[in-house]
């Protein structure tokens, strides 16, 4: 009820909630942050970072990096909160789930409750997608059954992914938006995206503990995750709806699985792998856009033979650290071609030097163009700028999540990032999991993912 402060309960308390999640509240008188769930070894950190907020500990066994799949979440990921009456479901508003990996039944459990929930990307995931082609189609049902309950109990499910807040993919979506509109007013047959082309690399230290799980720390889930998810978004700028996604993956991708399929380490997840894959999105029959998605995942608990560096051999010490992340450079890359008169261009290199033992701050050098000669422009115009402020705003999302419940009448349609318009991204995000899964196990069949009812046009572009 507007008026009053809204009560928030935050699972998981980790880096990503820190940077993320707490600014957005102490940014916003109307919130309240009334108990944080995390593991019971993290009780002291937590105790340190907000002392003024309770603690509600979990075992550490229920530190699971993978959703089962078990929608009795209670006996199984948060087994002892409901015998604490402070978060009885009439006393919490909403809750943001920051837990690190498995969030599936974190968000069942909270929506069953009857509250409202921002959740970090991932969704869900599968145990085993990365082997399993059906493993890999549960990201979907799994999907499914969350936004169906959140739409039949009239609650805010929102995803906490920040790249859509950014002013650059904000101005590639206007001038998307701007060139269709003048090609389809000179020929209605034009101002559609025939083609993208989006590559990210990674160099990344990561220890060599706590990565056993089979799809948890890969590229292709994480950035990866971001590409799809935007990319899709982007497309939406310009067409109402597609038909299905036809998902090919590459032979590098499937020399990669092979590789690790001979090669069990600890410390070695299966989805740390160079994926290549092409999405053809399709309206009936008919082509409507090619989509070349490269991945590159350079990590350091590989061994020396493939990445030049030490081999794997249990924690790095100190020194070894401190080169790792001093020499850790993010990548990404971006080509969209809409009709034969119009393409972006962005590039984005991060050279980052904000872990512990390193100079605070990132180097940024980004890179963005757009070449225009559809009607209504000069033709060959050229607009080009080199070192961009590029913002990832991590905190926007649950700054708006925050804004719009305390309303008196919280609307998903009135978000950034409602879940439903995540629903295609979703679905060929399972799809390229699916097709590496048949590839590991030796099918090199292309994989289809229906699209139909799940291509929303986006419900805030500005």
């Amino acid at each position: 009820m507007t008026g009053s402060k809204k009560r928030i309960l935050l699972i998981g308390g980790g880096d990503y909630a820190q940077s993320a999640h707490w600014p957005a509240f102490a940014n916003n008188p109307h919130a309240e942050l009334v108990g944080i769930v995390d593991l019971n070894s993290q009780k002291t950190r937590i105790g340190r970072l907000w002392p003024d907020v309770s603690f509600h500990g979990v075992p550490d066994e229920c530190n699971g990096r993978e959703d089962t799949g078990n929608e009795h979440t209670s006996s199984v990921a948060i087994p002892d909160l409901e015998k604490r009456p402070e978060l009885a479901p009439d006393k919490i508003d909403g809750a943001i789930v920051s837990t690190y990996g498995a969030h599936y039944e974190y968000v069942l459990w909270a929506l069953e409750r009857g509250w409202h929930v921002l959740v970090d990307k991932p969704l869900t995931t599968s145990p085993g997608m990365v082997t399993d082609a059906d493993q890999a189609r549960r990201l979907i049902q799994h999907f499914d059954r969350l936004t169906e309950l959140a739409r039949d109990k009239g609650l805010l499910l929102s995803l906490a992914t920040q790249r859509r807040f950014s002013s650059i993919y904000l101005e590639i979506a206007r001038e998307l938006r701007d060139a269709a509109k003048w090609m389809k007013s000179s020929d209605p047959s034009r101002g559609h995206v025939r083609s993208v082309q989006a590559f990210t690399s990674d160099g990344y230290f990561k220890p060599s503990w706590g990565y056993r799980f089979g799809a948890f720390g890969g590229k292709v889930k994480n950035t990866g995750y971001h590409v799809v998810d935007i990319v899709t978004w982007l497309l939406r700028q310009v067409t109402q709806g597609i038909d299905s996604a036809v998902i090919q993956v590459s032979p590098l991708c499937i020399d990669g699985l092979a590789r690790l399929a001979r090669e069990e380490r600890p410390g070695l997840s299966p989805s740390e792998l160079y994926a290549s894959v092409q999405i053809t999105f399709m309206i009936g029959n008919a082509s409507y856009c090619v989509f070349q998605f490269h991945a590159q995942h350079e990590n350091f608990a590989l061994s020396a033979e493939h990445t030049g560096r030490r081999p794997h051999l249990g924690a790095l010490n100190d020194e070894e650290t401190l080169r790792a992340f001093q020499n850790r450079t993010k990548e990404e890359e971006l080509r969209i071609a809409l009709g034969p008169f119009f393409r972006v261009y962005f590039r984005r290199v991060a050279k980052v030097l904000d872990k512990p033992g390193c100079e605070s701050g990132a180097k940024l050098n980004s890179y963005l163009e757009f070449s225009r000669s559809y009607p209504g422009v000069e033709p060959g115009r050229v607009f080009q700028a080199q070192t961009l402020p590029y913002d990832d705003p991590d905190w926007a999302p649950a700054d708006e999540f925050l804004r719009e419940l305390f309303k008196d009448k919280p609307s998903s349609a009135a978000m950034r990032s409602p879940v439903e318009d995540h629903a295609a991204a979703v679905s060929v995000f399972s799809g390229i999991y699916q097709g590496i899964a048949l590839a590991r196990n030796g099918s090199f069949e292309p994989v289809t993912v229906d699209l139909r009812g799940k291509w929303f046009p986006p419900t805030t572009t500005s």
